[in-house]
Parts: C-alpha cells; sequence; structure tokens
C-alpha cells in the first residue's frame, strides 16, 4: 500500500502511518501521467521537473542404569515364573533339562519325556486377547499333567493338547510344563508380541504433544532481538533507488545509496490469545545517512551533478498483528502479512530535517538553472523505498526467519538419529495446532525412514493408538511423548537387524569381549561357571555369543515416568571359537527377558534418553554339547551376557530421540518434572521451564 508523508514543508494531504507490508511503489505527488518514464517528467522552464527522487512540490503520496541388572555368576536363581502370568518373572529352571526347537514348534525333553508346542511359535506378533495354545506331551512312562500357564489342561491319547490363553498387549510369555507319570519334568516358555502393529513405514500418530505457554514465548521471542538489529543495519552498503531521464537533451542520473543506519534499541515479543498468535517487533532511534548523487553530464565540458546526504530519523518503527499460522503437507507455515507498520515521526520535515531538504534543493535548483528547468528534489520517495527496505529486510525478515523458525521448529522434518550402526532420519509432521489465552498447544506425528534393507519380516511396531493428551500449564514448555513412537524406533531397528550380533572373544588371553557390550568374559571364565565345559573347551579358545531376536524390543510405560523394557524370544548361542577358526556351540537358548526402564530428558540438545535397569528373564535350552547337563550353570552364564544384551538393546539401540522444542537462542532450559499421563498411561509427560 501506499504510505502518506507531509510535504517537506509540514503540510500536506493529512498524514496518515499505517500500512500494510509489502510496499507498493510511490507515485510522486503533482506529477504527470504523460512522461513517468525513470521518474522524471519534462516539463518548460517555468515548470517543475521530477528527477526519480526529485520532484516539483512537497506534496504528499501514499504507501503502505543402573549396572545392567546382573546376579554373580554361581549365585542363586532369581525364583521361578508365577503359573498364569503372561510377563516374565525372574529365571525359571528345571533340573536335567534340554530341548531342541525350530521357527515353528518349541520342544523340550528330559529323560524321555517330550513337549512340543506348535502354536504360538516363538515371537509371533499376535492379536490381544484370546488366542490357542497347542502341543504336544509323549513320555513313555504316560503323562501325568499338562499346565499352560499354571492351568491344568486334558491331553488327548496321544498327548496332544490345547488350551486358550488371554495375551495382553506387549510380551507375553506363555509357560507349558508337562510332568509324566514317573515324576520326570520338562518345560517350555514361548514369548509372543501381542497387539495391534503399524506396518512398517506408518507414521505414528500424536506422536509428540507440545504445550508453549506465553511465559516461555515471552522468555524466547527477546532472544530475537539482536537479530533484529543485525537485520537492519544490514541495509548499509545498498542502494535505496536510481533512476535516469532526458530532460532538454541532458541525460540526468540520481542515485540514493544507504552510507549508515544505527538502531538505538530492538524489541519483540509473541504472544498466544483465543484469535492466534500476536507479534510485535520494534526498533527505536532509527537513524541513516541517506548519500543521494546527481549526474547531470555537463555543461560546455564543465560537470553538472553533486553528492549531498540527508539524515533520516526516526523514533520508532514497529511492526504488530496477527501471525496467520497453516498446517500444509504436514508442515506448519507462519505467514506474516498480517503485520501492520507503523512510524513515527509523520511530518517529513521532521524525518530528514527542513535544513536537509532546504540545501539539497538549493543545490539542484542551481543544476536546473543551468539547463532552462526547475528541479526538485522527491524526499517522499526517497523515504517510502527506505521504509520498504526497512521492512523487507528488517522488520518482515525477522519475522518471516526468526518468529516463525521459533514457532515451527515445533514441528521439523529431516532430524537425523542414530539406531545402532544405521543413521535414520526422523520426521515429525504437525497434525494440528491450537492457541488459547496462554499458549499454544501442536501435536506432531512421526515417521522414521531408514535406507538399509530389512532382514527380519515384521507385521510393524506395537501400537496402543493413544490420542494425545490435553497439556495444561501456563509456564514453561510441556511435551507429551507417545510410546507408540518409542516402539516405532525399536521395531526399525530390530527389523534391520541392529540386534543380530555376533561377537566374539580375542584370543590375547586379555579376556576382553569388544564392543558393542564391553563386558569383561572369557573362555576360563564360561569353565569356572559352567566345569563340566573344562573338558570340552582348549587352551587357548575364544568365547563366542550370537544374538537373534525373532521380535522387535518393546516398551511399556508406567505411573511415575517409569516403564519396563521388553526382549522377546531372544535366541542366542554360546560357544568357543578354538585356534584356527573351528566353531562349536556349547549350548542355545531362547530368552525372554524384561526390565525396569527410566527416561530422562537432555533439555540442552533436546532428546530423550532410556535408562535399563535390574533384568530378569526366563530362558529354555534349545541345545546342549552336554545331554543331560544341570539348568542352573548355563543360568549363571545368562546372568552375565542377558543384562549386557537387554543394556545394548534400550541404551545404544534407541539412541537419545531428538524431541520438537521450542528454538530460540540464549534460552536455558530444566527438566521440572517427568511423569506418565494418568488418564492413558500411553504418554510419557516432561514439564521444561525455560530461562
Amino acid at each position: 500500500m501506499a504510505l502518506f508523508l507531509a510535504g517537506c514543508g509540514g503540510t500536506g494531504a493529512g498524514p496518515v502511518n499505517s500500512i500494510r507490508a509489502p510496499l507498493a511503489s510511490t507515485a510522486a505527488p503533482g506529477s504527470q501521467s504523460a512522461s513517468t518514464a525513470g521518474g522524471v517528467v519534462a516539463t518548460p522552464s517555468s515548470s517543475s521537473v521530477l528527477l526519480g527522487g526529485v520532484s516539483s512540490k512537497p506534496g504528499t503520496s501514499s504507501a503502505g542404569s543402573t549396572k545392567p541388572g546382573t546376579t554373580s555368576p554361581g549365585s542363586t536363581s532369581p525364583g521361578s515364573t508365577s503359573p498364569g502370568s503372561t510377563s516374565p518373572g525372574s529365571t525359571s529352571s528345571s533340573s536335567s533339562s534340554s530341548s531342541s526347537s525350530s521357527s515353528s514348534s518349541s520342544s523340550s525333553s528330559t529323560a524321555g519325556l517330550q513337549l512340543a508346542v506348535t502354536s504360538p511359535t516363538r515371537g509371533a506378533q499376535l492379536p490381544a486377547g484370546a488366542t490357542m495354545v497347542e502341543g504336544k506331551a509323549t513320555s513313555g512312562a504316560g503323562i501325568a499333567l499338562v499346565t499352560v500357564n499354571g492351568v491344568p489342561v486334558q491331553t488327548a491319547a496321544g498327548g496332544a493338547f490345547q488350551q486358550v490363553v488371554n495375551l495382553a498387549p506387549g510380551q507375553n510369555v506363555v509357560h507349558v510344563v508337562a510332568t509324566d507319570k514317573s515324576g520326570h519334568e520338562t518345560d517350555a516358555s514361548i514369548g509372543v508380541l501381542a497387539g495391534d502393529f503399524d506396518a512398517p513405514g506408518t507414521n505414528v500418530h500424536d506422536a509428540v504433544a507440545a504445550r508453549v505457554t506465553n511465559d516461555a514465548l515471552c522468555k524466547a521471542a527477546p532472544a530475537v532481538n539482536a537479530i533484529l538489529m543485525q537485520n537492519l543495519k544490514k541495509m548499509t552498503g545498498l542502494t535505496v533507488g536510481s533512476w535516469s531521464v532526458n530532460v532538454l537533451g541532458h541525460t540526468i542520473k540520481t542515485k540514493v545509496d544507504v552510507s549508515n543506519v544505527s538502531v538505538g534499541s530492538t524489541c519483540v515479543d509473541v504472544d498466544a490469545g483465543a484469535s492466534g498468535l500476536k507479534g510485535s517487533l520494534c526498533a527505536n532511534a532509527v537513524t541513516s545517512d541517506l548519500d543521494v548523487s546527481v549526474d547531470a553530464g555537463s555543461f560546455f565540458g564543465i560537470p553538472l551533478g553533486f553528492k549531498h546526504t540527508l539524515d533520516v530519523h526516526f523514533d520508532k518503527l514497529s511492526a504488530d498483528g496477527l501471525l496467520q499460522l497453516t498446517v500444509v503437507n504436514g508442515q506448519l507455515g507462519v505467514d506474516t502479512s498480517g503485520l501492520q507498520l507503523t512510524y513515527s515521526p509523520t511530518v517529513l520535515a521532521q524525518l530528514i530535517g527542513q535544513g536537509n531538504l532546504n540545501a539539497i534543493n538549493s543545490l539542484l535548483g542551481a543544476v536546473g538553472n543551468v539547463i532552462g528547468v526547475s528541479l526538485k528534489i522527491d524526499e517522499v520517495s526517497i523515504v517510502n523505498k527506505f521504509l520498504d527496505m526497512a521492512w523487507n529486510m528488517g522488520l518482515k525478515k525477522t519475522a518471516d526467519d526468526e518468529i516463525a523458525k521459533m514457532i515451527v521448529q515445533t514441528g521439523t522434518r529431516g532430524i537425523p538419529l542414530s539406531v545402532g550402526k544405521l543413521k535414520a532420519t526422523v520426521t515429525y509432521a504437525v497434525a494440528g495446532f491450537k492457541t488459547d489465552a496462554t499458549g499454544f498447544d501442536i501435536v506432531n506425528d512421526m515417521g522414521v525412514s531408514l535406507s538399509a534393507p530389512d532382514v527380519h519380516p515384521s507385521k510393524g511396531s506395537l501400537a496402543k493408538k493413544g490420542t494425545a493428551p490435553v497439556l495444561a500449564g501456563n509456564t514453561g514448555v510441556a511435551l507429551a511423548l507417545n510410546e507408540d513412537a518409542l516402539n516405532e524406533l525399536l521395531e526399525l531397528a530390530w527389523r534391520k537387524g541392529e540386534l543380530d550380533i555376533s561377537w566374539s572373544e580375542i584370543s590375547t588371553g586379555s579376556g576382553q569381549l569388544p564392543n558393542p557390550f564391553s563386558l569383561t568374559f572369557s573362555a576360563k571364565d564360561l569353565a569356572l561357571l559352567v566345569p563340566a565345559f573344562n573338558a570340552i573347551i582348549p587352551a587357548g579358545a575364544g568365547v563366542e555369543v550370537e544374538i537373534a531376536p525373532r521380535a522387535a524390543p518393546t516398551v511399556e510405560l508406567a505411573p511415575g515416568g517409569k516403564g519396563t523394557f521388553a526382549l522377546t524370544a531372544a535366541s542366542m548361542k554360546v560357544g568357543i571359537v578354538i585356534p584356527g577358526g573351528q566353531k562349536v556351540t556349547l549350548f542355545a537358548v531362547e530368552v525372554n527377558a524384561k526390565a525396569g526402564a527410566s527416561f530422562s530428558v537432555d533439555p540442552m540438545t533436546n532428546t530423550l534418553a532410556l535408562g535399563i535397569g535390574q533384568t530378569s528373564f526366563t530362558f529354555d535350552i534349545t541345545s546342549l554339547i552336554i545331554p543331560g547337563l544341570d539348568k542352573l550353570p548355563i543360568e549363571n552364564v545368562l546372568h552375565l551376557i542377558v543384562p549386557a544384551v537387554v543394556q545394548f538393546a534400550g541404551q545404544r539401540l534407541l539412541g537419545p530421540v531428538p524431541l520438537p522444542h521450542l528454538a530460540a537462542a540464549g534460552l536455558t532450559p530444566s527438566v521440572g518434572s517427568l511423569t506418565t499421563d494418568g488418564a492413558q498411561g500411553t504418554f510419557l509427560l516432561a514439564d521444561i521451564t525455560v530461562k
């Protein structure tokens, strides 16, 4: 829009000091439409001439860890799993048990007693609720009893059995025990995942919700002050405008450059209200030197022209109004066109100074007398163009780049994330946005991409599909993280094979296993824990361990900002590497493990970290180099290995998770509390204060 200014004598058609950006070009007052090319009108000497920045009369114009829950080797077994429980507690053990398994069934045998569970299979992804457990138990002595999760079941003549069990969302361990009429007993623990699953590549709905209060905005916005001042000062050295026109055979060129800009102070404020976000930017005591150059060629070899500096001073430039917010393709956009530019003073003679105007017009008069025309400075258009620059490069640019970034940063694309040794990309897409009298709320969906090929087939990540809670609070920033988001990251890492690990002790006598576990364990330690292996492990041999979970690790939140980390149906092989490279598997097991989980938010890096506590587990021996070997020494070995595996899966596989945040330089955030949403129990809540 046009900008209205009073004429150089302080009079005019009524000054108006309000515009809406962007500013339109200003037509010089009193100019003729017959010949306006280059901002110049050629008239007889008795009339006035507009010389691009030079005009006939003043007129007006318009403008507009605990350590991994280990139990010392040789210590007493943590106890047995409660019958009927779907969540494993401590290690369940049965003496003299060995078993073999395949991907389609799980079987064990003791002294002629054989147990095979054909359904469900280890690591299966099943709906929550009722599912059928099927299998077969046989013994030459005859079967006395079969229990499924502690419930006795009937067996057919050939030993086949069926029993319906109820699966809860998350990890479930189906525990089947068979006893024959000679008193022998064997068991099998089948770990499965139950619930709803989001197919691979599906965005997590309501992954992260955030509430940013006016108190936090009040602390964040002033960090933009220095940037606003810098943007205004960057106008120094730029050209306000240049013109060229022919008058009576003379080409007259006019150019106005900014030689200096100084700003006394700046202010930035963003405030939420029922009608939207209100933005306000101001610059106080803005002063600029404008170098005016006029070149009219020569008259009989004598150069015609001059240079003169106009001093422009504004007591205040400000932009105020509503920031229009839109969500397009998941990204939050901020439209600053609703900001209204105002300035003071509004009288042109006060902005430039009457003496300045008189001086430059006197110089123009001298040039005009030689040519035979009347020349006068068009100070209105010069000031308008300067205001255009101050708006576009200063106030509007700061609003577009910095205030918008501060708000939009809560919905961010392309955040890098380490998933094991792979690099993934986290994408937060804005699903909803609203403001009220004390702040604004934003809800983000989340997607994760990783270019590595799939190693494990999967139905997707465990999803409880909770709705983001309504966040309260009038101070600071509140975040709510959906456990579905954590489970998507874990499932992705598992599906890409990042938890399929094979490592061996290097036979140097150090006994130190290389990364990823940093676990001190050697072949000598293995022989001490399982004395029966002494006759099998030769001198110079090194330990080798292979791990390949059949299901993705999962996290389940619990009250108080805590949770449970589960590793389901993890196949493990423990063996030795004989000098020369030959490998011998000593035993293989199927492990189901759980550990307490704790969470912490690093507000400086805007990341969430997962901590792993004491680990408990159940296991089945699926192969054993020495048949009939007691289960307890194997358990002692696992008490060293399993917690280290769980620790790795929870803390290193799921690296610090980047969170949406309020972005402003100079803020010092701190986490006030970390809890779990009481209504749904599926969101981790963090209250963050900023200083």
